[in-house]
């Protein structure tokens, strides 16, 4: 890691710096009579939170694109859905499964918007190092209560989207119920996977720069 690096060139340069000065030399070369000393600027904390802010943004900017991508593709959804309203009438089932599945579109968009406005208020080159953990922590509170919510969904998901498309009766859903279940269990298994690497693992790498910059404040 960047860090634990730049903190061993500190800890290396602030030790030849010491033993030169018990030495009378200077830290980067031997003084002359007469002549001041040359300090070094060491790689010291805002170095390290610079590494840290420019690691972290670049994750939060792939999330935040990873979210108006998924933003539009629920939009283009919607649409589709819309387009079947004839359908929905034709019966309560396909009515039902229409209303569903409307809502929960519905429900993505709007925390999918909420998410967006999060991400943007998070900085670490403008917050304090406690307050961006502070809003890391709440934006990986409500990832997670959204992936409980959207993987425990599915199942009633696709139930929804068969009434409408192709179930006017539910002795038709039966019939297919195995079919059913493996779809939901895929749908569970990728959306999960997604989760992983489109959130989860990048809090877990920003979360970690946070922990590094607060040890190499600790122990500069």
């Amino acid at each position: 890691m960047e860090l634990d690096e730049m903190k061993k060139l500190w800890q290396t340069q602030h030790a030849n710096s010491v033993a030169s000065n018990e030495k009378g030399e200077c830290p980067t070369t031997r003084c002359k009579k007469g002549q001041a000393r040359v300090s070094i600027a060491y790689p010291g904390e805002q170095d390290a939170e610079r590494v840290a802010s420019e690691k972290s943004n670049g994750y939060l900017t792939t999330i935040l694109r990873n979210e108006y991508t998924g933003l539009s593709l629920v939009i283009i959804l919607l649409v589709a859905l819309l387009s079947l309203t004839d359908r929905a009438l034709s019966s309560v089932t396909a009515m039902a499964g229409y209303i569903i599945l409307l809502l929960s579109l519905l429900a993505k968009i709007c925390t999918a918007v909420y998410k967006i406005v999060l991400i943007k208020r998070i900085d670490l080159a403008a917050d304090s190092l406690t307050d961006f953990a502070l809003k890391m922590d709440r934006f990986h509170l409500l990832v997670a209560k959204e992936r409980l919510v959207g993987l425990s969904s599915i199942p009633f998901g696709l139930v929804s989207l068969y009434l409408l498309i192709d179930g006017y009766r539910f002795q038709q859903l039966i019939d297919i119920l195995p079919r059913l279940i493996i779809s939901i269990v895929l749908a569970i298994a990728i959306s999960y996977f997604m989760y992983k690497k489109s959130y989860f693992d990048k809090i877990k790498d920003i979360k970690e720069h946070i922990k590094a910059v607060k040890h190499f404040r600790d122990s500069a």
